[in-house]
């Protein structure tokens, strides 16, 4: 005798458990984040699925990157605890500096560091790319 809707339960299980898991995973990365950022002064915003923006005002390129290395060190280090096990994580890294743009915009600045993220996923993910 099949259940009615078991499909339907079934898939929508697998969401709502899916879910379940990326928050988990989001609550882990953003405290990493608050962790390897300067307080009050570098602002880690989630921009998108799963990509993260950290404007810093302050800070050279170079400054940025050894900031986004750290950060990046992190996460390869980190294990986060699910209910499943044990879940690992890398992340990449595209830089962008007001200092490389004719006429410096938010729009422009992240073109660029979106450019070099995927400039590092083709070379082996995992890595902080400046330029």
């Amino acid at each position: 005798m099949p259940i009615d809707k078991f499909d339907f339960y079934s898939k929508l299980l697998i969401i709502n458990f899916a879910t379940y898991l990326i928050a988990i995973v989001l609550r882990s990365l953003g405290q990493i984040l608050n962790d390897n950022c300067r307080q009050g002064v570098d602002i880690a915003c989630r921009y998108g699925g799963e990509e993260v923006v950290i404007p810093m005002p302050v800070h050279t390129k170079q400054e940025a990157g050894l900031v986004a290395e750290r950060v990046r060190e992190a996460y390869e280090e980190a294990t986060i605890s699910a209910p499943e096990g044990k879940i690992k994580i890398t992340a990449g890294c595209g830089l962008a500096s007001v200092e490389e743009c004719q006429e410096p915009s938010v729009d422009t600045l992240l073109q660029i560091a979106d450019k070099r993220l995927y400039c590092g996923k083709k070379s082996g993910r995992n890595r902080v790319v400046f330029s």
